[in-house]
């Protein structure tokens, strides 16, 4: 089990304007370092990011379910 955390306080200007795009590329560094660790998988326990998970764009090393 590994752990990645980017602080949300970061996309919080993204995120007060809506900007999922950005918000999504954020998270694909985390997700593309945890596939590095070598993650199959992740868990993304907050509520408001998989809105940002959910948009089109690069395809993250991980797998996102």
């Amino acid at each position: 089990m590994t752990l990645d955390c980017i602080p949300f306080a970061r996309c919080m200007p993204a995120y007060e304007r809506r900007d999922f795009d950005s918000i999504h590329e954020t998270m694909t560094i985390s997700l593309d370092r945890l596939a590095r660790a070598g993650a199959e998988f992740f868990v993304c326990s907050d509520n408001t990011v998989h809105h940002a998970l959910e948009r089109p764009g690069p395809a993250c090393s991980a797998r996102t379910t």
